[in-house]
């Protein structure tokens, strides 16, 4: 009884945040997937309803569509991964090949009912996905454990590229690095060790019953929507700005070793003199179009000659920047948060980050050195 009211529960919530979603500001692929999912979550949970509550009984036609729709949430998972993190811009013809193993597994169940009494058919489907040395249901079973895994282990692929390109592009990460995302991975990687759990206790080793294993995966997807809900709320849903330069594909930089030292020595001026790290919002785009150069040359530059990302090279200008501020009498009568905003830092914690990752110390620990 508790399964089926948790189930009925996570669907709702589930239907409850896609629409919530619905009334978000930034419209977009990344946000209308989001609420697709969200709405095909509580379709999946309403199904697996039906099993427990014996529903399919009385309409086993139902199983046709119900019985493999775990494989759905791999596919689900990945592609708003890859859409939120700008590796895909639309969804195309070819994505629609993940779902194929969950059309081939629904033409199977139906083919097995054809012909069959409307009153025999809940019991002869019953007794075929049963069957332990069925080929299609060991299958059937064996994807829906581990298939969420590997859709895992790209989607973090992805979220890592994802960070490595917004370093290389601009100078702050936040309300665009994605937590939310991460976060949301990191509850589906709670659902994929429960899954792993079941098939080791339940298939491999015999300790538990397969109802009882089917109970635990279940209520840990009922579990999923709440989860989601809290970090919606907690966190914003923000996704890449300047989407047109992340998605950027360059040619390698074609500079030699002479012109980049020379642009180097060029960029270490432009820095000292006009301070364009003061701008909190700074990106690579911004400071290759203030020096006239391509991007591509701007990172490689940075990359070769400092040592450095583009994010951290620029914020180590606002720590240097900072840290004369601090010393400077004038400045005493203002606070460090006020003086770290001024240096082009976007919030306190950012900055006290930034400040202990570049220094070894805390910025109050700074200060109190001083005196």
């Amino acid at each position: 009884m508790f399964i089926q009211v948790l189930l009925l529960v996570g669907a709702v919530q589930a239907v409850f945040l896609a629409f919530v979603l619905a009334f978000n500001e930034k419209k977009g692929l990344a946000n209308e997937w989001l609420m697709g999912w969200l709405l095909f979550i509580g379709v999946h949970l309403t199904f697996v309803y039906f099993g427990f509550s014996g529903v399919y009984r009385t309409y086993p036609l139902l199983l046709i569509f119900g019985s493999a729709l775990m494989l759905l949430q791999g596919p689900f998972l990945y592609l708003y991964t890859a859409i939120a993190t700008n590796h895909t811009k639309q969804v195309r013809a070819k994505d629609l090949l993940h779902a194929v193993p969950y059309l081939v597994y629904t033409v199977y169940v139906g083919y097995l009912l054809v012909g069959i009494a409307p009153a025999a058919r809940y019991d002869h489907i019953s007794n075929i996905l049963n069957e332990s040395k069925n080929p299609m249901v060991l299958s059937l079973g064996l994807l829906n454990h581990i298939h969420i895994i590997v859709y895992l282990f790209f989607s973090f692929r992805l979220l890592k590229s994802y960070s490595n390109h917004l370093t290389n592009t601009f100078s702050y990460t936040e309300d665009i690095n994605l937590k939310w995302l991460k976060n949301l991975l990191i509850g589906m990687v709670s659902v994929a060790i429960v899954i792993l759990i079941g098939l080791l206790t339940s298939d491999l080793f015999p300790l538990i019953s397969h109802y009882f294993k089917a109970t635990l995966i279940y209520s840990a997807l009922a579990i999923l929507p709440f989860y989601m809900s809290f970090y919606a709320i907690r966190q914003k849903l923000a996704y890449p700005s300047h989407p047109d330069l992340l998605g950027a594909k360059y040619e390698a930089s074609k500079l030699t070793k002479k012109e980049s030292k020379k642009m180097a020595e060029q960029l270490s001026r432009y820095m000292e003199s006009e301070k364009p790290f003061l701008n909190p919002v700074l990106s690579i785009k911004d400071l290759s179009q203030d020096l006239d150069v391509h991007p591509k040359d701007l990172s490689r530059v940075i990359n070769e000659n400092f040592d450095m990302n583009f994010f951290n090279f620029v914020n180590q200008y606002r720590v240097d920047e900072f840290k004369r501020r601090v010393q400077d009498s004038k400045n005493s009568h203002y606070t460090l948060i006020a003086i770290a905003y001024d240096c082009g830092f976007n919030t306190k914690s950012s900055f006290n980050s930034i400040f202990k990752k570049t220094t070894g110390i805390t910025p109050s620990a700074f200060k109190t050195r001083l005196v």
